[in-house]
């Protein structure tokens, strides 16, 4: 499963908890410009 739209940290360990495989919103990471999209996934571990 993937969820969309996580802002918060209990968001996230919920949906953990329910093995969910993906998430994307605010809590990973705010809309970033191209050249610091790179540089956060260069960094990110995994």
């Amino acid at each position: 499963a993937i969820a969309e739209g996580v802002e918060y940290e209990k968001q996230f360990e919920y949906l953990r908890a329910f093995d969910c495989d993906m998430v994307q919103g605010y809590y990973i990471s705010r809309p970033l410009s191209e050249d610091a999209a790179i540089e956060f996934l260069t960094r990110w571990p995994g």
